[in-house]
């Protein structure tokens, strides 16, 4: 990180940053992102989740804008939907963005991201990347299959029925076929 203020690998990433403060050199981060503070994200887990890790870099630009680029992985438990059990599924999002202090700076921007006052939510920022990331079927990875289940509607306790097979009778009719059926001749 040549000429980066590096703050080595903090135990939990500060839920805001004031860009305003960053130096020229820059600022590194590293840490740990605790789950249980997203609410949107939260929303969509099928259990607890640990932390995420996440590295991000801030440089400033030559006008009044900051650039922020990073990274953000997490395991987080979500709901497969082959078998509608916890399935772990890992995901990571990488991003880099432009902040800039105000609606009219972003719009002369292709793209921009406003920070009121240059605070970025970095918590709300990251919780982000992990939405986007997330895949719109879960389900478990191909070296770890589903859990085999048999499907019973019935009050717990109850024996599974015994399900005939539908296509029995065709079976038998073709039975009948080849047995020399002779009606015909």
């Amino acid at each position: 990180m040549d000429n980066m203020r590096c703050l080595m690998h903090e135990e939990t990433l500060p839920s805001t940053i004031d860009l305003r403060r960053v130096g020229a050199a820059g600022l590194a981060l590293s840490g740990d992102l605790p789950l249980g503070t997203l609410k949107r994200l939260a929303a969509v887990l099928a259990g607890e989740a640990q932390a995420a890790t996440a590295e991000i870099t801030i440089a400033r630009k030559g006008d009044d804008s900051v650039e922020v680029a990073g990274s953000v992985a997490a395991t987080l438990p979500l709901t497969c939907q082959r078998c509608l059990e916890v399935a772990a599924v890992t995901v990571r999002g990488e991003f880099r963005i432009t902040v800039v202090a105000d609606q009219a700076t972003a719009e002369a921007l292709d793209e921009a991201f406003v920070a009121p006052q240059m605070q970025l939510a970095l918590h709300e920022l990251l919780e982000e990347e992990l939405l986007l990331e997330l895949p719109v079927v879960a389900r478990h990875a191909e070296n770890e299959p589903c859990v085999e289940r048999s499907q019973h509607f019935g009050p717990p306790g109850e024996a599974v029925p015994e399900r005939e097979n539908p296509f029995a009778v065709l079976a038998e009719l073709k039975g009948r076929d080849r047995g020399g059926n002779s009606d015909q001749d």
